[in-house]
């Protein structure tokens, strides 16, 4: 055999092995945004960042925050915002001299309708929670009225979970109580990326020369959610 076709056919078997390469990186490479690849996008779904998903090379951690600011009012109504008439700040807290009053404890020429809420970015990979906060509960000469709490949304104003609502009768007057809610991952799914408000609201019924009021501090949302582990600095 000539050398010529010693070249010819080492040159052919060459090329069938580069080709073979190459067919396999083809099949490799992913097309973006169908479910399943590993366009490093977000997981199967392509929708969202989970644990288990295509993107391997990313680790996840699950972590708990508080997501209010001021939840005791230690600095007045920062990061607070609502509508009411009396005075809104009550020089006797939970644990702290300030707290947050609906209503007004003395007489009240009329009914009183006000609210306080707090705006919160719920983060995408959200699993879970837990509201809690302290509220002291007044009434004087028969005054009748609700208060409750809730995430509504981003306006404040439409209730998305009740999360607790007491009256007069319910009132502890001998001292604070306190409330919690846990926030099941079922119940903050389909908010997730959302931003929500915590909203305290009181509806009183007063004529003149009754009062009704409820006292609210050390308040708190802890969320539960999924980011990625940040690598350590050396």
């Amino acid at each position: 055999m000539t050398e010529q076709r010693w070249l010819a056919m080492a040159l052919a078997i060459l090329l069938m092995a580069t080709g073979g390469v190459l067919a396999a990186c083809d099949a490799k490479v992913d097309v973006d945004g169908e479910a399943g690849d590993d366009d490093d996008d977000g997981d199967d779904d392509d929708s969202s960042i989970s644990r288990g998903d295509d993107d391997d090379e990313v680790e996840y951690e699950t972590v708990t925050e508080e997501f209010l600011v001021n939840g005791g009012f230690e600095t007045g109504m920062e990061g607070w915002g609502g509508e009411w008439e009396s005075a809104i700040l009550i020089d006797s807290g939970h644990l702290s001299d300030t707290c947050a009053g609906l209503g007004e404890p003395s007489a009240l020429p009329k009914a009183v309708d006000e609210w306080i809420g707090q705006q919160v970015d719920l983060p995408e990979t959200i699993l879970g929670g837990r509201v809690s906060f302290f509220y002291l509960q007044t009434i004087y000469n028969g005054a009748e009225g609700v208060v409750e709490a809730v995430i509504a949304d981003e306006d404040c104003d439409k209730t998305l979970i009740p999360l607790d609502r007491w009256t007069q009768e319910d009132g502890s007057f001998d001292g604070w109580e306190k409330t919690t809610v846990a926030l099941a991952r079922i119940d903050v799914q389909d908010l997730a990326g959302q931003t929500v408000c915590l909203k305290f609201f009181m509806d009183s019924v007063s004529e003149e020369g009754m009062a009704y009021a409820s006292l609210i501090d050390d308040v708190s949302l802890a969320l539960s959610f999924e980011k990625p582990v940040e690598d350590e600095v050396l």
